[in-house]
């Protein structure tokens, strides 16, 4: 990798073995120039200030700046893009060797070894997995990229959090107000198998469906407060409670609809009520009360609630664009397309014509093309 020293920049031929990055003359490595303890750096990129996407760009460089300001600092490029990436996360790991005094506020996020396993054993374990064996593959692993970090963990948090005060409206009466404690939001992503196109409009509405698989055990903690009765001569006592309810799995064919613009969502919902396997299971509890009538409570309520939510006709959302609460993705007209919502909102006749139609300016009158054929006409 070429290296550009920021007072006399030269390019060198870098090699990182632990905490120590070695500078040769070449690539037949025979004369090694300088050493630098990457310890002794903070790695960042430079420019500062970047988004995402501009971060490995072949205009950035990956700074070592000295942590005590009795080195100097460095700057190194790389041929590629998608090489800078790999030696910027190696170098972060290097500055991180056998530190004891400075903690780093790059900390890497990494999935269980044995979620990966899974992922492999789900992707390779059926014929059916065949097909769409490439997607399900980089679902999961984005799926793993992301499911330790605060932002998908509270997103999953919110999500659940509606879904519990729909449970409060309807809990046994034999228990107060339910409160969410945590959300794990499992080992693995959805697998789907069998997807087909079942619409595709013009005016941009999509229908289609899938069978759906999914294994990755969700897993939320409810609180609550469970008033007993011994005795109808004996006061009622109250009993701390929490319960862990994971859903360690659901199958089932679901329905993908998303809507004309200018819909912001994606509306999911199943032909008919799933597949479900639930464990409902004390977290904390009083020994001296059985936990099964209100663990099945708790799950019927549960399973009452999801049909009702996300089982035809019913339809659960997910958002796949912000819109700061506008509910939908509105945007003001471009002065240059003025005719093209005309095309759409009263599209009772389509024509197709073979000759060319010239653009004009908003000043001017479109002249219609003389009409060829028919394509189709709504009743």
């Amino acid at each position: 990798m070429p290296l550009a020293h920021t007072l006399l920049p030269r390019s060198y031929f870098a090699v990182l073995k632990l905490n120590t990055l070695y500078l040769y003359d070449s690539e037949l490595q025979l004369e090694c120039k300088e050493t630098i303890q990457v310890n002794q750096y903070t790695v960042q990129i430079y420019p500062d200030n970047l988004k995402d996407h501009e971060l490995f760009s072949k205009s950035t460089c990956i700074q070592l700046k000295c942590n005590d300001m009795t080195h100097c600092n460095y700057l190194l490029n790389c041929n590629r893009c998608v090489t800078k990436e790999d030696w910027y996360f190696a170098l972060i790991r290097a500055s991180q060797w056998n530190l004891s005094d400075k903690i780093s506020n790059k900390t890497a996020t990494h999935f269980d070894q044995e979620a990966m396993n899974h992922l492999l054993s789900t992707v390779y374990s059926s014929p059916r997995q065949f097909e769409l064996r490439w997607f399900n593959g980089l679902l999961g692993r984005l799926f793993l990229g992301i499911y330790r970090t605060e932002t998908t963990q509270s997103f999953f948090y919110n999500k659940i959090l509606s879904k519990v005060q729909k449970l409060n409206a309807r809990r046994p009466p034999f228990l107060e107000e339910i409160t969410l404690r945590s959300v794990d939001s499992g080992h693995g992503a959805p697998q789907i198998t069998q997807p087909r196109l079942v619409q595709l409009s013009p005016q941009g509405e999509y229908t289609g469906e899938v069978q759906l698989f999914y294994d990755g055990h969700f897993r939320v903690e409810l609180e609550t407060v469970l008033r007993w009765k011994y005795s109808e001569r004996l006061p009622a006592i109250r009993i701390d409670l929490v319960l862990a309810i994971t859903l360690r799995s659901i199958e089932g064919r679901l329905m993908v609809k998303l809507k004309e613009p200018p819909t912001n969502r994606v509306w999911l919902g199943f032909y008919e009520k799933p597949r479900m396997d639930w464990l409902v299971e004390p977290v904390v509890w009083e020994k001296r009360v059985g936990y099964s009538v209100v663990s099945k409570a708790i799950q019927a309520k549960i399973e009452e609630i999801f049909t009702e939510t996300i089982v035809l006709p019913n339809m659960d959302d997910t958002v796949f664009f912000p819109t700061d609460g506008a509910g939908g993705i509105f945007d003001s007209p471009h002065p240059d397309y003025q005719s093209l919502p005309e095309l759409y909102s009263t599209p009772s006749e389509l024509v197709v014509t073979s000759e060319p139609v010239s653009l004009v300016s908003s000043d001017h009158q479109l002249t219609p093309p003389p009409i060829k054929k028919k394509w189709f006409k709504r009743n």
